[in-house]
């Protein structure tokens, strides 16, 4: 939430110690060229792009400091030769780090300040023609913008969580896809 003025010097650093680590395990790390160097949200490309089995969806962030960044990641995903499925467009708004996939046919897709009905509805509609099945819908609280602030998956089927800020009716969806559910207490 910068709460204070970032270091560029130590956030390119620690970026790159973490691009390190992604290269010696044998992943490919790509990069977006042309942001502005006076957006340091930039560097989140979760919220930028949401992959799917068949290509990406270009994101459209809800903060107005952030528009405009979608144009270069579709740019990046262009000369990577990343099909284009869908641009989140008119008033709706979604950020990928909205979404989190569980399996091939389903994924969590939270709503809030971050992700409108109108960008979800174009996300959903899109992931359905792909043979997503089990879309499960969670509200994200006040205070959080994003569902990894509130949920990892650490294995196919287990999900760590923050209990007092995820709904039950999420939880049992989950557990009726054979999920074990871990609670993270803190």
């Amino acid at each position: 939430r910068f709460k204070a003025m970032i270091d560029p010097d130590k956030a390119r650093a620690e970026h790159d110690a973490l691009a390190d680590i992604y290269k010696k395990h044998g992943i490919t790390v790509n990069y977006v060229e042309g942001y502005r160097q006076d957006r340091p949200n930039a560097m989140f490309m979760r919220d930028q792009v949401l992959m799917t089995p068949e290509g990406a969806i270009v994101c459209r962030p809800a903060m107005e400091a952030r528009r405009g960044e979608e144009r270069y990641a579709a740019e990046a995903l262009a000369r990577l030769g990343v099909p284009i499925v869908l641009t989140v467009h008119g008033d709706g708004v979604f950020e990928g780090a909205c979404a989190m996939w569980i399996d091939r046919e389903s994924i969590i897709i939270g709503s809030g300040c971050r992700a409108n009905e109108a960008g979800i509805e174009q996300v959903e509609w899109t992931l359905r023609n792909m043979g997503v099945r089990n879309i499960i819908r969670m509200q994200i609280p006040f205070g959080h913008a994003h569902l990894d602030g509130l949920m990892n998956i650490p294995d196919k089927r287990t999900i760590m969580l923050f209990p007092w800020q995820v709904s039950y009716d999420m939880c049992k969806q989950l557990m009726d896809l054979g999920f074990t559910i871990l609670e993270n207490p803190f």
